[in-house]
């Protein structure tokens, strides 16, 4: 039994949460969803939720080429939604099946749903059974690109960085890294990302929702030469595009003051009052990109 059959209450809320504009035609994508039995055909007919995710960036620019081999696809961390649909946009018709924690799926629902998107959903706790987990990616990429974090966690200043014990962990199944780094023109979770509170369970569902809904404006996609595990950091910085509203944020964090003619995004972020502090996010960018 599919997500859509066995939880219909609870995807109309999720979908309600979008905008009003699609919903229809995402319920309808659904009702095409649950009638495939397996992970090939619901791929064949997700250009209607990619369609959904482009019409909310400004402008999707593609660079470089996605090596043509099998591959780990190792982004940047920034959107907890977006990373994987836009890097699977810029693949398409190719796809590249995402890994995620079982954190962002706290409920049987939730789980469904990611499974059903063709995620491959891992333990982080120690107790979690190494062994398990790379049987799931091995069978995943046999079949399939695979698309992973290059960090743990969102980063929560911005610095474009990789967890070198995550690499380490990937390049035991003898298949090469493809660096994409992805580049937002604006961050609708930015103040949730340099949020200090106690995290609640459903914090990153809740920052799910306003990472679909949020506009994006430009979105730029760059995808690095094939490398091995000790240069994704280095490309993902080298292949980083620095928009100009991170500069402008950057400077709103250091001097509380905007330019004479900011970004657009940028000041409207200001004007709904977001703490100052939050900015510091685009400062983390423009730092670990120009040292």
């Amino acid at each position: 039994m599919s997500f859509a059959d066995e939880y219909p209450i609870a995807l109309g809320l999720t979908l309600l949460t979008l905008s009003n504009k699609y919903n229809l035609k995402l319920l309808q994508y659904q009702a095409r969803l649950a009638k495939a039995q397996t992970l090939s055909e619901r791929i064949a007919g997700w250009e209607e939720p990619f369609r959904v995710c482009a019409d909310l960036t400004a402008n999707l620019e593609v660079r470089g080429t996605p090596p043509p081999e099998r591959c780990i696809f190792v982004s940047n961390h920034q959107n907890i939604t977006m990373d994987n649909v836009m890097v699977n946009l810029a693949l398409h018709p190719r796809y590249a099946r995402p890994i995620i924690g079982e954190n962002l799926a706290p409920k049987p629902w939730q789980r469904s749903l990611y499974e059903d998107f063709g995620c491959v959903i891992i333990g982080r706790e120690r107790t979690t059974s190494a062994l398990g987990q790379f049987r799931q990616i091995r069978d995943a990429l046999k079949d399939y690109d695979v698309w992973v974090a290059s960090t743990r966690g969102r980063s929560k200043n911005g610095t474009i960085c990789a967890d070198q014990n995550i690499l380490n962990f990937y390049s035991r199944f003898g298949v090469p890294f493809a660096p994409v780094s992805i580049s937002y023109e604006i961050e609708p979770t930015i103040e949730r990302l340099t949020y200090t509170g106690k995290k609640d369970t459903w914090r990153d569902f809740k920052d799910i929702l306003i990472g679909l809904r949020g506009q994006k404006g430009k979105v730029i996609v760059q995808f690095g030469e094939a490398c091995d595990a000790e240069n994704v950091q280095e490309t993902l910085r080298r292949n980083y595009v620095v928009q100009e509203s991170h500069v402008h944020g950057a400077q709103y964090f250091a001097t509380g003051e905007l330019p004479a003619n900011p970004n657009p995004l940028i000041r409207r972020q200001v004007e709904k009052e977001f703490p100052r502090e939050a900015f510091r996010f685009y400062q983390g960018i423009v730092q670990s990109c120009t040292q």
